[in-house]
């Protein structure tokens, strides 16, 4: 078990997607949430608050998408390589092609909110198990 509060960073352009997923995890455990609206914003957050658990990222938003912030964020910060999630209705097939190379968890939304705690709880249990 861990000794703190499970920390997650939800990074998306659309404010409803970010109020979805923290709905979604709410009831699960002792979740802490921060939001920011762009890569960019999310580079930010990542260098003055303590390192999330979990990142939740978006792909297609502006300034920075989510593949340049995941990019840059291991660039800085290697060991949170495995802490990403994308949910995105980008499914193109250099954007799966992407996930696939960096071996990446990823859902194409529209996700169901099921499938999408689901797909978290998986996520972090695997986690749990390396630590």
């Amino acid at each position: 078990m861990k000794d703190h509060d499970t920390r997650v960073l939800l990074v998306d352009d659309d404010v409803a997607m970010t109020k979805f997923m923290s709905f979604a995890l709410m009831d699960l455990g002792d979740y802490r949430f921060k939001e920011a609206k762009n890569g960019m914003e999310a580079l930010h957050k990542l260098e003055t608050n303590k390192k999330p658990d979990l990142i939740i990222t978006d792909v297609d938003m502006p300034l920075m998408d989510g593949i340049e912030f995941y990019k840059q964020a291991i660039d800085k910060y290697a060991f949170m390589a495995e802490r990403f999630i994308f949910i995105t209705s980008n499914d193109k097939a250099e954007v799966v092609s992407f996930f696939k190379e960096y071996n990446l968890k990823y859902l194409i939304k529209p996700v169901h909110i099921n499938e999408f705690r689901n797909f978290v709880i998986e996520f972090m249990e695997q986690e749990n198990k390396k630590q």
